[in-house]
């Protein structure tokens, strides 16, 4: 497997990682979302992809489940997070010492591009997967919500988009 370095530490990660977005993961654990049955029958079915989830993802993720369905509904979300076999739970891939260079790059990304701190965040995070690993096609980012990825496209970042309403992957020059 492809190891991304951070700071001395060494991630060793499978070249077929798709990032998952919080829509997905709250679909997956709210079963009263219109998605629901959308999401459990892509990530049963969509055997191609080893599926991870970064800190920006399960906090938001965690939050929306709170509100909608209470903490027990997040908690149970949390444990199938860490059950080993259905994600991988990615560290932040940037140095703990870039940390506010990093959250001033997305408030700069949402304040141009309009889009919220969760995909600016995903956005990069392929990108550096895919320019680490020059993958071809690029890092794929799955997700109910495509707009603010299709908005960001042009503007250089290396990720590609397994759209989960049309259960096809997008993929940019």
């Amino acid at each position: 497997m492809p190891i991304i370095s951070i700071d001395g530490a060494e991630l060793d990660l499978p070249r077929n990682l798709a990032l998952l977005d919080t829509n997905v993961l709250v679909a997956i654990g709210d079963d009263r979302d219109n998605d629901h049955e959308q999401a459990m029958l892509v990530f049963e079915e969509l055997s191609e992809y080893q599926f991870g989830v970064t800190p920006p993802v399960i906090l938001e993720t965690l939050g929306m489940l709170t509100s909608r369905r209470g903490r027990e509904t997040a908690i149970r979300m949390a444990q199938w997070i860490l059950t080993p076999g259905n994600v991988i739970v990615l560290p932040a891939l940037h140095p703990p010492t870039a940390t506010s260079d990093v959250i001033g790059i997305h408030v700069h990304s949402m304040n141009k591009f309009s889009i919220d701190f969760v995909d600016s965040h995903l956005m990069h995070a392929a990108d550096l997967l895919t320019s680490s690993w020059s993958l071809k096609p690029h890092a794929p980012i799955v997700t109910f919500d495509t707009k603010d990825f299709f908005k960001c496209a042009p503007a250089g970042y290396l990720y590609s988009l397994y759209d989960m309403r049309e259960l096809d992957l997008v993929v940019f020059a």
